[in-house]
Order: C-alpha cells, then structure tokens, then sequence
C-alpha cells in the first residue's frame, strides 16, 4: 500500500496533471494538496476603471498568476459594451515566467514579453529597453500590497512609472 504526502498548498489544475502529484506518484506515493490560504481580492472596481481608461497607458505589467485572475475579475465589471480587451491587446504586455504568460494568453488572449527575463531586474531592463525614446504614458501594473519592490523602483528610477491596479 503507497504512503500518502500532505501537501500544504494549492493544487494546480486537475489532480491527474499537477506536476507535485505526478512526481510523489512516481515515487508510489499518494499526494493529496490542501489549500492553507483564502485569497480575497480588493480594490476591484477600482481596477476595471484603470482597464477601462487604456489610453491613458503605454501598456500592462503583470508579474503573478493571481495579476491575471484579478485582470479577469476587473473586466467582468466593465459594461458589456467595453472593447478594453480589444484595445489592451495593441499594448505591449509584459510578464515574469512562462507560467504567468500561458496564463495570460489563455485567459485574456494577450500576445506577452518577457517571459524568459527570469526575474523583476531582467524584465525591467526588457521594459526600460522597450520603451527607450517612447511614449511617456504610464504603465499599468495590478499587484498585490505585498509585492517586491525591485520591479517598480527600476522603473522609476529609469523615469518610466508604475501605476499599481491595488
């Protein structure tokens, strides 16, 4: 009989792909995932004005798979007749990771950079290159108020401006 592994998280997708589960089954272990946190999003509305008001933005940041969810929620408030989506997606969007840019492409249906920078320094070297010369409009960046600041104090430092979506 296989031994069995509490894993103190959230599962990913269905339990058959979850790459934890697949790896402990590999092992003749049965893994069963339990999430220990409830995540509550804020400030919502206030996020579905700021993705409504896409010219006032040169483009969007979205650094977690949770920016995304929050960017998908935010949307849902918009009247039926908004065409944000349409407009964000002539915007360059950038993301940290493969997994936030499946994500982000899936569910919104953006064309995505930066997912190979690995970190907040290299994206923020990809974005500060990007816009080098260009546009002076600000860039719309949803988080969370836990956030690392490395992302938005390069960009600043660089003159390129943050708005946070919290």
């Amino acid at each position: 009989m296989p031994g069995s592994v509490l894993l103190l998280r959230q599962q990913e997708g269905e339990s058959r792909l979850d790459p934890y589960v697949q790896c402990f089954s590999g092992a003749n272990l049965s893994a069963v995932s339990l999430p220990v946190l409830q995540f509550e999003y804020v400030n919502l509305k206030r996020l579905a004005e700021k993705l409504q008001a896409v010219v006032r933005y040169a483009g969007l940041v979205v650094t977690s798979q949770r920016g995304v969810e929050a960017i998908c929620q935010a949307l849902k408030l918009l009247p039926a007749d908004c065409n944000a989506i349409a407009e964000w997606s002539k915007l360059p969007v950038f993301v940290v990771g493969q997994a936030t840019k499946t994500i982000t492409e899936s569910k919104l249906g953006f064309s995505c950079q930066g997912a190979a920078s690995g970190n907040s320094e290299n994206l923020a070297a990809r974005i500060i290159e990007y816009f080098v010369d260009c546009d002076s409009r600000h860039l719309l960046f949803p988080c969370s108020n836990i956030k690392k600041e490395t992302l938005p104090t390069l960009l600043l430092e660089a003159s390129r401006f943050l708005l946070s979506g919290k």
